[in-house]
């Protein structure tokens, strides 16, 4: 019996009284504690690996940041003070220039730019640091400097002369070093973030091996139940390094490249440039920079907005990234500067791009939900020994405004001349500045021949510059840099006053003069600037000339340019009792409508159509006067030069007639005296029969 129920006692033996098997092991009172043990240290172990893991990553974060502001502040004062040794040379230049007591004002001017250079850089450094106590000393010095002896004697300036470069040449030197200073700096600022950032990522790698193996390990022990919470951590782990990687290629992407296009900036760019120049210098290769300036570009931004504008940079440097080969780079300068380095190759390379990017441009480009269209003016410059990648960027840059002159949409080779023309150009826009002030602005004055009454009925006032070191400089020259640099307000409203009294004076003091005339031109910019009839009617109130007496000249291709803004202007004239006459008429955009709107009363004929030597000369001559009595306009011939040509005006029936032939432009002392004796130099009746010019 009892051998009969011990098989059902064993079939019903406790787990207790069991025999344990392999998965009972840790079911023992020794197991567990052990368990318990090892599952601490693991903890602690993962714990301590993983607070080094955060803070290698916190560490890092702050390695990064304060790179970030090193190599900032690093970057700003070497350009800051290479700023400064710019403007250090070019005041050495300006002194080795100087001759005579001449050029003082622009060797003040360049001190003032340094002096203003040399505050900024002093204010990037710390105060008690050595850089900014040396640029302190070289800021006292040269203010403290006497400047204003220049005007001593002859003996005395060239000492002075001769102390004031050996400051110069030591401050650019000083300065220099400072620069080169700061650059190495950077340098090693970025190798030792480098070297830091390598050696946390060893670190990285060290700790998140262990905590492999840690998991490893754990998973053993814990089998099933913490393998997914490993996993995780080691993702976690992972990503915050692929995290951390990401960032820090980022940031060097953003320091170096361009945000809204991806181009290289123009840090990178001078990088690359300099580069290529020494290569260049070693292989002796055709290293090319090419400036790209956009046509038109503002205009987009204004009339469709800045959104359409980013959009327009963007197509067009994708559509310049096709223009380029392997090797070249291409950047975004800012704004709408866009610059290729073309680091070798034949010097025809660089017109062969310059062609690429201006035909690929010229296509329209859709943006804002419309089509527009842009174009390129490009300066090409070459190596040829340049010291330096701003250098060569400067000569490229000169090349370009030169293809803007030349009617866009072109490119142009840099060429020294190019650079004496932009310093005298300069030189006369600082001068200019004063000119009006000074008194430099003066008129001469045309006379205007009545071809039916042979006597003056008018003169044209014309404006000349009388510089100081230059001499009598034509409008052809100065008009143009007065329009670019916003002066030809001052400089018109000077003009027409001058005139104005003249006219007037004459008026009364020229027996028979009282019915005399003047004409003045006028330039687009006075008419877009809305202010030109309120300087007409103050200079006719200050003058006390009769607003009928004073005529204003306009071109047809003002009526191009803002057409509203111009009329309203011209209306408002018109609306003084000034009257207005079309100036070279024929030579370009011709509109009858126009005319008739505005109410023009003087029609001007080209004086190219007297210089054609063709049988259809007088054709055309005699069209313009028949066209002017049809439309009652008072027809004046410009340009006469000869007999024959006189002779040819008068045939076709001109109302009057303007020339060196008939009298040169004159001062207004010299002019007093023509109006007296009008008859003894043309040969005609005295001026007592001056009448005006009216229409027919």
């Amino acid at each position: 019996m009892n051998g009969r129920k011990g098989v059902p006692r064993a079939r019903g033996t406790s787990k207790r009284e069991r025999a344990p098997d392999e998965s009972d092991l840790f079911a023992t009172p020794r197991r567990r504690l052990w368990q318990r043990v090892a599952l601490a240290l693991l903890v602690l172990t993962v714990v301590g690996a993983t607070s080094g893991v955060l803070g290698i990553v916190v560490q890092t974060g702050v390695l990064l940041g304060r790179m970030t502001t090193d190599v900032s502040r690093a970057q700003q004062r070497a350009t800051n003070l290479h700023n400064a040794q710019r403007e250090s040379l070019r005041l050495l230049l300006l002194l080795t220039e100087l001759q005579d007591g001449r050029g003082t004002e622009a060797v003040e001017v360049r001190r003032g730019l340094l002096l203003r250079q040399l505050e900024v850089a002093i204010a990037l450094f710390p105060p008690a640091s050595g850089q900014a106590g040396e640029l302190q000393r070289m800021h006292t010095a040269l203010a403290r400097f006497p400047w204003a002896r220049f005007d001593a004697s002859d003996r005395d300036r060239g000492a002075l002369k001769a102390t004031a470069m050996g400051l110069a040449s030591q401050i650019e030197i000083r300065v220099k070093g400072l620069s080169d200073e700061q650059e190495k700096y950077f340098y090693e600022a970025t190798l030792h973030s480098l070297a830091a950032k390598n050696a946390s990522q060893k670190a990285l790698v060290v700790l998140v091996s262990l905590v492999v193996v840690l998991g490893l390990c754990w998973l053993v022990l814990l089998r099933r139940r913490t393998r997914s919470r490993l996993a995780r951590a080691y993702d976690a782990l992972v990503g915050e390094v692929a995290e951390r990687r990401a960032l820090q290629d980022q940031l060097s992407h953003q320091a170096f490249h361009d945000a809204l296009t991806g181009l290289p900036n123009r840090a990178l760019f001078l990088r690359r440039l300099e580069e290529a120049l020494q290569r260049g210098h070693r292989t002796t290769a055709c290293v090319a920079a090419v400036l790209i300036d956009l046509d038109g570009f503002k205009n987009v931004n204004d009339t469709l907005g800045h959104a359409a504008g980013d959009e327009l940079l963007q197509r067009a440097a994708e559509r310049l990234r096709g223009c380029i080969l392997d090797g070249d780079t291409v950047a975004r300068l800012g704004g709408d500067e866009f610059a290729i380095v073309l680091p070798g190759g034949a010097r025809s390379d660089a017109v062969a791009v310059s062609r690429r990017v201006i035909d690929a441009l010229r296509m329209p480009i859709r943006v804002g939900g419309q089509e527009v269209s842009v174009s390129a003016s490009i300066g090409v410059a070459h190596l040829d020994g340049h010291p330096s990648a701003e250098d060569l960027l400067c000569d490229a840059d000169i090349a370009m405004y030169a293809a803007k002159r030349g009617g866009k949409a072109r490119y142009e080779l840099f060429e020294q001349s190019m650079r004496d023309h932009t310093l005298q150009r300069t030189r006369l826009e600082q001068r200019l500045a004063r000119a009006v002030e000074l008194g430099e602005i003066t008129v001469q004055y045309q006379p205007i021949v009545d071809l039916r009454t042979h006597t003056v009925t008018a003169v044209e006032a014309l404006a000349r510059w009388r510089h100081p070191e230059d001499g009598l400089i034509p409008p052809n020259v100065f008009i143009p840099i007065a329009e670019e640099c916003g002066l030809i307000g001052d400089v018109g409203r000077e003009v027409l006053r001058q005139a104005c009294r003249a006219a007037q004076g004459w008026r009364t003091s020229v027996p028979g003069g009282q019915h005399l005339c003047v004409t003045v031109n006028v330039s687009v910019r006075q008419l877009l600037s809305g202010e030109l009839s309120a300087q007409v009617e103050a200079a006719l109130t200050e003058t006390g000339l009769p607003a009928a007496a004073l005529i204003l000249e306009i071109t047809e291709s003002m009526l191009l340019e803002e057409s509203d803004t111009v009329t309203a202007e011209l209306i408002r004239i018109k609306a003084l009792g000034v009257r207005l006459a079309m100036d070279d008429f024929g030579a370009g955009y011709s509109s009858l409508a126009s005319l008739l709107r505005l109410q023009v009363e003087v029609l001007k004929i080209d004086r190219t159509f007297l210089d054609l030597d063709t049988t259809s000369q007088s054709g055309l001559v005699r069209a313009v006067a028949d066209l002017g009595r049809t439309l009652q306009l008072t027809v004046v011939a410009e340009g006469v030069e000869t007999a024959e040509q006189l002779a040819q005006v008068r045939a076709a029936g001109c109302d009057a007639a303007q020339g060196y032939y008939l009298a040169r432009p004159m001062p207004a002392a010299e002019t007093q005296v023509f109006l007296r004796d009008a008859g003894a130099e043309l040969g005609l009746p005295p001026v007592g029969r001056l009448v005006p010019v009216t229409g027919r």
